[in-house]
């Protein structure tokens, strides 16, 4: 995990971290992709998604995976 956010940090690395754990999400991310059905369901900062949708990220991600 520290190993991820100190490249992450470093602003010269892209991660790509494949989880459904979002307390990781959030403590690692900055930036959000959710998938659902093989499609691109959001792709936003995690702030930017939970305000669009006036939802905590859990309640944002059960919506987008039941759409």
């Amino acid at each position: 995990r520290e190993l991820i956010r100190s490249l992450a940090s470093g602003g010269q690395h892209t991660i790509i971290l494949s989880t459904h754990i979002l307390q990781e999400v959030v403590s690692t991310c900055q930036r959000i992709v959710m998938i659902s059905k093989g499609k691109i369901a959001a792709d936003a900062p995690i702030g930017e998604l939970t305000e669009q949708h006036r939802m905590s990220l859990e309640e944002v991600f059960i919506k987008l995976a039941n759409a």
